[in-house]
């Protein structure tokens, strides 16, 4: 559900949305086939359809849905209800449609997407090979799909609106796009500075690189000296790309602000900061990894927490110790608990974090850079000083990329443990 349910949120673009959608929907709840429908004109119409037989899904067709149980389909808008029909043909008040009686139609599931009271459309599924397929369980993950179907559809209509009026005022934007130009230079200097420069902090030398996919991006990190001999480094990526990402660093940093100096451990911080952020945003259904790892110089030691970024990298003389997620992301459930674990270093050590928009690219041929990759070439490097790292890493990944333009952004710190 949560895979489906970040795979739907993310679409902006309608006709993509909606193909992403009904693929799926049929592929969660069990159908042979499926189709999303929706007002135009006035008008109930099949804006797309997909099937099992094929990976590809037909959208915007606006396609009568005459061919459909109309009964079927006009209760759900009249009731707002779901309908699920273990075998349509007995069902007394819908076996007479003319569409279940000539496909010979077993099992129905139709369900209504609803945001705010509003109806934005209705999903249609069926299975004529079998009774009862769509089971209770299917039902239920359906109806959570469904609520994020109709965020998703209402940002994606409103998208889409917005879209309209931009084109009808091009001469009005045209006119208006130095100041647009200088907005966007302002928004990517202000994220540049959250972020901290310096090389140097609290006596941990630590070397970053942040490149946003866009003018400015989703990611976020921190270092912050807690106490003499304690350093606090803190890794976010928030979902999405682009200024709506780009807000969302600056919620999570102010969210974090009220806990980074905390003398608790890391995973009490992930707590913390978790129920504070669910408070503060969770209309906004958004979500982050994160990863706080105290660097103790004293006890030669690391305390960390990380809420489900992925597995970063300790760099010793013998090898690469990972360090796993030990809790998940931030955003999703009030009071989950996030584990605090340690792992021990010794002077030359280096450590390696990053967000996953370092192996989340692609080249022209679709390969992707993926995890083994980074860490054969991290495995490639281990001699080397994190600075070195950091840019061999980096040099590797445009290679690889070649002419294509990153598809995420992508955070590194290399850090010295001395």
């Amino acid at each position: 559900v949560m895979k489906g349910s970040m795979a739907i949120s993310v679409e902006l673009v309608l006709e993509k949305l909606l193909s992403r959608l009904i693929r799926i929907v049929i592929e969660n709840a069990g159908a042979q086939r499926g189709f999303l429908i929706m007002e135009t004109d006035g008008e109930l119409c099949i804006q797309a359809e997909g099937s099992v037989q094929s990976s590809e899904a037909r959208t915007m067709q606006s396609a009568p849905i005459d061919e459909l149980p109309t009964s079927i389909i006009y209760y759900v808008v009249r009731t707002r209800e779901d309908i699920v029909l273990d075998d349509a043909s007995y069902d007394a008040r819908f076996n007479k449609d003319p569409s279940l009686r000539r496909n010979g139609t077993r099992s129905v599931l139709c369900t209504p997407i609803i945001q705010t009271g509003r109806l934005l459309g209705v999903l249609y599924l069926e299975n004529n090979l079998t009774t009862g397929a769509f089971t209770e369980s299917r039902v239920q993950v359906l109806r959570l799909l469904a609520a994020q179907a109709a965020v998703s559809l209402g940002n994606a209509l409103l998208y889409e609106n917005l879209e309209n009026q931009v084109q009808d005022r091009t001469k009005e934007l045209n006119e208006t796009l130095d100041t647009i130009k200088q907005d966007l230079a302002t928004a990517q200097k202000i994220q540049t500075n959250i972020m901290p420069q310096d090389d140097e902090i609290g006596g941990v030398r630590f070397h970053p690189k942040y490149l946003p996919m866009a003018q400015v991006g989703g990611d976020f990190y921190d270092v912050t000296e807690i106490r003499p001999g304690l350093v606090r480094v803190v890794v976010a990526d928030a979902t999405g790309h682009g200024i709506q990402a780009a807000l969302m660093t600056m919620a999570i940093k102010g969210a974090y602000e009220n806990f980074k100096s905390s003398d608790s451990p890391p995973g009490e911080i992930l707590y913390s900061l978790n129920n504070d952020f669910i408070r503060k945003y969770y209309s906004l259904n958004s979500y982050f990894t994160a990863i706080i790892v105290d660097i103790d110089l004293g006890r030669r030691e690391l305390c960390y927490a990380s809420a489900g970024h992925p597995s970063q990298m300790l760099l010793t003389s013998s090898g690469i110790e990972f360090l796993p997620h030990t809790g998940s992301m931030v955003g999703i459930l009030e009071d989950l608990p996030y584990k605090t674990a340690k792992a021990t270093f010794a002077e030359g050590d280096r450590l390696f974090l990053f967000s996953d928009g370092i192996f989340e690219q692609f080249d022209e041929s679709r390969e992707e850079y993926g995890e083994e990759r980074l860490r054969q070439r991290v495995q490639d490097n281990l001699n080397e000083s994190a600075g070195m790292l950091v840019e061999n890493i980096l040099q590797d990944v445009n290679h690889f990329l070649g002419s294509e333009s990153p598809q995420d952004d992508i955070t590194m710190l290399g850090i010295e443990l001395q």
